[in-house]
């Protein structure tokens, strides 16, 4: 959800989404990875913290509005969608 919120200009951002347990990882796409608009998901076991990073250095004014594509609060919105789908999954 956070990738599909992330307003895109050359991509690199929407990118530059990494999922993994336990730790950051706070890879940043090369520029040959722009546009491609698919961020990464590691392996989770659902056993751990999850931890969604992104260190392309201008996230933090994209989450705070700097785009009209997006509204502020993206990575919160996803969040909260995830949450949302969590508690209404059936065990």
């Amino acid at each position: 959800d956070v990738t599909r919120l992330t307003p895109v200009d050359t991509g690199r951002a929407r990118a530059s989404w990494n999922v993994s347990e336990e730790y950051a990882n706070l890879a940043v796409k090369p520029k040959s990875y722009e546009g491609s608009g698919q961020g990464v998901a590691g392996k989770i076991s659902g056993k751990k913290d999850v931890i969604i990073s992104n260190n392309v250095e201008y996230i933090v004014f994209l989450e705070n509005g700097s785009s009209t594509q997006a509204p502020s609060g993206m990575t919160k919105l996803a969040v909260a969608n995830a949450a949302a789908s969590i508690n209404n999954t059936s065990i």
